[in-house]
This record gives C-alpha cells, sequence and structure tokens, in this order.
C-alpha cells in the first residue's frame, strides 16, 4: 500500500507542478542568460538550487 501513496503523491505532485506551467517569454525577445533574476525565477519554478551556490 505505501508503494500506492507514493505514486499518488508524485503524480498529484506533476499535476500541481503543471497548472503553473514554466516562466516563459517572447520568442522574439529572449531573456539575458546572464540576467540573475530570470536565473532565480527558474531555479525556484524548478526547485532546483542555483548552480553558483
Amino acid at each position: 500500500m505505501r508503494s500506492a501513496n507514493i505514486a499518488r503523491q508524485e503524480r498529484d505532485d506533476v499535476r500541481e507542478w503543471d497548472s503553473s506551467g514554466p516562466p516563459g517569454f517572447d520568442k522574439d525577445h529572449w531573456p539575458s542568460m546572464a540576467d540573475e533574476r530570470w536565473a532565480k525565477t527558474l531555479h525556484t519554478y524548478y526547485d532546483t538550487p542555483p548552480y553558483w551556490r
């Protein structure tokens, strides 16, 4: 039963993550990849530590 609960939680986590969608931008106006604010937005969305830490 434990594995079923874990699978259900993972499925719910994916649904929550997908519902907001990743940060986006206009394909003709890309953000500066050197912009720390942009990087923080991505790392926050994907819940990963920034590489510079």
